[in-house]
């Protein structure tokens, strides 16, 4: 569980948040919903980096300081750019070899990096090359990507800002019904900014 009490975020003597009090519980897919500018990133950023917090203002994971539980959280910010000559096994694989405890073996860190790959339904495209001319990843296949370039590391919080950005209802649908399975099946917390959610992803 997530706790955030009072957090208030201010830049010099400008206030973007104030006194925001809400409980985020593993197990849950969480939607941030509002307009543009109303403070959905800068709460997610003082969640996941403490940024902007002011004095008096805290958040705890399961009742400890975040600040001494960042590892548990994985962030998905809106735009992750990828390296284009690397095909998708090796940019979720050398992401494990960075992340992944240093006493794995080189067997248990690609055999991560396949179930990651498998969970987010990219095994066909495990071989393409990210940044290929004739076939180029699609927006939707490109953002699965980048959210199991955190996942491979197993965190029990996953927080996205805007991952349904620039997709079609149809592609944001499957992604969040993707996120939600991993939520409910794997116990896990997903935080979700929404802009402007279709009712049926709503829904």
């Amino acid at each position: 569980m997530v706790e955030v009490v009072k957090c208030t975020c201010a830049v010099e003597d400008r206030i973007l948040l104030q006194d925001v009090d809400v409980k985020f519980a593993s197990g849950q897919m969480c939607g941030i919903m509002g307009p543009s500018g109303c403070g959905k990133t800068t709460l997610l950023n003082a969640i996941v980096h403490g940024e902007l917090l002011t004095s008096g203002s805290f958040i705890e994971i399961n009742g400890t300081d975040v600040r001494s539980r960042r590892d548990d959280i994985a962030f998905v910010e809106q735009y992750v750019p990828l390296c284009p000559a690397m095909t998708v096994f090796e940019t979720i694989h050398f992401n494990a070899m960075l992340r992944l405890p240093w006493f794995l073996s080189a067997k248990e860190i690609a055999e991560k990096a396949m179930t990651t790959i498998e969970q987010l339904g990219l095994s066909e495209l495990s071989q393409r090359v990210v940044g290929s001319v004739t076939k180029k990843l699609s927006g939707g296949e490109a953002r699965r990507v980048a959210i199991a370039q955190e996942m491979v590391v197993d965190p029990p919080i996953l927080v996205l800002d805007e991952p349904a950005s620039g997709l079609d209802a149809h592609t944001s649908w499957h992604l969040f019904s993707l996120l939600s399975t991993l939520a409910h099946d794997d116990s896990k917390l997903v935080i979700s900014t929404v802009h402007q959610p279709s009712s049926r992803l709503f829904y």
